[in-house]
């Protein structure tokens, strides 16, 4: 028995398929779309007016549930963080009192609080679009007095908010840490800047049909809100509380390619560094892993290189792996993507329930593995990775494993 182990007890979600851990997990295993209009603004004037909207009332329900609304924070950033922190915290059998000194908060995020900027009549909205906002910081004041961490690396900041989590549990300089990612991405600069990339889907006649990962004929992401948050606690502890886990965090790999904006290297020389370094970090071989939570994001060149990574490292073995995209139905939420994808995965790892890719409809010759088309499949996982590719090169893959008590 290793007490050192490090285990997520813990999950809480927010995304457009509700607000709340279960909602969400619910819905990815049905195949449901969390894809439609936006009506957070006028989006008349975009090329792309459709999005993956929070609910907001499921969202506020939730929030006044908590019992913080005295403190609750006005802005959608603030306000599903906190969700997704009550939620982990009461799946883990905790409370905000049973947080001290050494218990800590990383967070992962891109822009956080993008949404006050736009609100001139909010008094701190000129910080809004920096990681150590108000909108941020303030939501957490309740869950005592430890450290607080922000972790900026685009696309893969919550999965890199994980990883810097693991490693201050691992080294004993945390007993506790509340780890993930919080973006509310939906705002007209962000749409407007992704739209002059070309990299967002312009199906607007079919919204829920518009991010389909490894599809032949996808032409670009889905934009998303959302907020991923988990407990993580060495094994010891886990056991002198008597609680259950979800999996155990084995290892990770992070990477840099820094080969342009948005396009990873060629053959996915970079994504399977990244990859091979998680392996690594973990002590597995290539034929251990039964499933990959892709990065998976819709876009053309994205999913063509990480298919090739995915093959560069696992050879034969690859055409043997589960690999599912949940941006399918959560769109991308950009700095809180990789914290939802490695909670999803953790879901996966304990329920052997692979979420499925959905709109995978025309096959992609370049794109020839697995990805648990449309529909959920049911799977023994003993070992899986989740994978986050980002703008800017950054890359981190976590390697998770089922837990023998």
């Amino acid at each position: 028995m290793n007490d050192d182990r490090i285990l997520i007890t813990g999950i809480g979600l927010v995304t457009a398929l509700g607000a709340g851990r279960d909602t969400t997990w619910a819905g990815l295993c049905a195949g449901r779309s969390g894809t439609g209009p936006i009506t957070k603004f006028d989006a008349a004037e975009f090329s792309t007016r459709f999005a993956n909207q929070v609910p907001a009332d499921e969202l506020d329900a939730l929030l006044h549930a908590t019992g913080v609304n005295g403190s609750a924070p006005r802005d959608l950033c603030g306000r599903m963080l906190v969700v997704a922190v009550e939620d982990a915290l009461h799946d883990a059998g905790l409370s905000p009192t049973d947080l001290g000194a050494r218990a800590g908060f990383v967070v992962g995020t891109d822009a956080s609080g993008t949404a006050f900027s736009h609100d001139a009549r909010l008094p701190y909205f000129v910080r809004a679009p920096l990681e150590n906002d108000a909108s941020i910081w303030p939501s957490l004041a309740r869950y005592g007095p430890g450290p607080r961490l922000a972790v900026a690396t685009a696309c893969a900041s919550g999965a890199h908010a994980v990883a810097v989590g693991y490693d201050l549990v691992r080294s004993g300089r945390l007993d506790m840490a509340l780890v993930g990612g919080v973006e509310a991405a939906i705002v007209p600069w962000n749409l407007a800047s992704f739209n002059a990339m070309l990299a967002l889907s312009l199906r607007n006649d079919d919204p829920t049909r518009a991010s389909r990962p490894f599809d032949r004929t996808r032409d670009g992401f889905v934009m998303g809100d959302g907020a991923g948050m988990m407990v993580i606690e060495r094994a010891a502890a886990a056991r002198r509380r008597g609680v259950a886990c979800y999996a155990e965090i084995l290892g990770y790999g992070a990477t840099s390619e820094a080969s342009s904006m948005a396009v990873p290297l060629e053959g996915g020389r970079g994504m399977a560094r990244t990859m091979e370094a998680a392996l690594q970090s973990a002590r597995l071989d290539p034929s251990d892993v039964d499933y990959i939570s892709a990065h998976g994001t819709s876009t053309p060149a994205n999913d063509v290189r990480e298919t090739a990574a995915i093959k560069r490292v696992f050879g034969q073995h690859a055409s043997r792996l589960g690999v599912s995209s949940q941006k399918s139905m959560l769109g991308h939420t950009i700095g809180a993507a990789g914290a939802i994808e490695v909670a999803v995965t953790a879901l996966t790892v304990r329920s052997g329930l692979l979420t499925p890719t959905i709109n995978y409809e025309e096959p992609d010759p370049e794109c020839d593995l697995f990805y648990v088309p449309n529909h959920a499949v049911e799977r023994p996982v003993r070992h899986a990775l989740s994978n986050s590719f980002a703008f800017g090169g950054h890359n981190c893959s976590v390697a998770l494993g089922r837990h023998a008590a």
